[in-house]
């Protein structure tokens, strides 16, 4: 599976941080907002930019898996082509873990 930069980062940060803490990471990619929208929430084209098996959903609270199940969540707001919200979890998340949110 490719990580993305910004996932090398908060593999390599994790270790150091207390998973109730607040990590912001900001990336800015030079392409038009609607390539990462269809990238994020279409389940071909995300499978192709990682590497491992995607199933997207492209609607509001819908469910998601990435990297061949090894992440898991939902989306929490969509507002097309602009914003994407997603609660996520990885299958090496304690129970106790909040989950992770990222905005796109």
């Amino acid at each position: 599976m490719n990580l993305s930069k910004m996932d090398l980062v908060k593999k390599r940060l994790y270790k150091y941080i207390d998973m109730k803490e607040k990590l912001e990471l900001k990336e800015t990619f030079p392409v038009k907002p609607y390539v990462i929208y269809n990238a994020r929430l279409d389940s071909t084209e995300h499978s192709e930019m990682t590497g491992g098996e995607a199933l997207c959903s492209n609607k509001k609270n819908g469910a998601f898996s990435a990297w061949d199940n090894y992440i898991s969540g939902t989306n929490k707001s969509l507002k097309t082509n602009e914003e994407i919200v997603q609660s996520w979890r990885t299958t090496e998340f304690k129970n106790n873990d909040y989950p992770e949110m990222q905005r796109f």
